[in-house]
């Protein structure tokens, strides 16, 4: 071989070798997660709510940029812990939203009709009817669309006691 084209070939063939290696190597870097402090309705799960059908309703209220935070929540779980008074204990939880902590919106889903009236319908708002006397728990979505979202906890048929606590995640930007 020609010692002249020694040291060009030599070159371009690193050259193609780290273009090669290079091209096929990419490295994502995705924005990690990180949970906010919880907010509940007492520090302990052993500290909770008695709701008696008809006359008291708990509510417990999320603020999306607790502590300050200058970017809101991007989502949370409203963990939520019953104990029944009786097996015909049932347990509402109803969603609302705030953009300033003092007017609360419901969350309805409006639909429009071939007639002059709207019907609403509730969305993420659930009933729970509790089969014994035992603690039970559950994990709910909970939106947050805007910085203060609002769960209202009411119960019906018997007694019910009540721990929750909204659980926020956000993005790391």
């Amino acid at each position: 071989m020609n010692r002249k084209l020694i040291a060009p070939l030599s070159i371009f063939s690193v050259a193609l070798v780290l273009l090669v290696a290079g091209v096929g190597i990419f490295v994502a870097h995705a924005n990690p997660s990180f949970f906010m402090p919880i907010q509940s309705t007492a520090a302990a799960t052993s500290t909770v709510s008695q709701i008696i059908p008809g006359t008291a309703t708990t509510t417990l209220v999320f603020d999306s940029m607790l502590n300050g935070r200058p970017y809101a929540a991007d989502s949370a779980v409203l963990l939520l812990q019953v104990t029944a008074s009786s097996t015909s204990s049932v347990v509402n939880v109803a969603y609302q939203y705030s953009y300033n902590g003092a007017d609360w919106y419901s969350d309805n889903l409006f639909m429009a009709t071939t007639t002059a009236t709207m019907s609403a319908t509730t969305v993420n708002s659930y009933t729970w009817t509790l089969a014994s006397t035992a603690t039970t728990s559950k994990a709910l979505s909970a939106p947050v669309p805007v910085r203060y979202t609002r769960a209202v906890i009411s119960a019906s048929g018997a007694n019910s006691f009540i721990w929750a606590a909204f659980a926020p995640k956000q993005e790391a930007l």
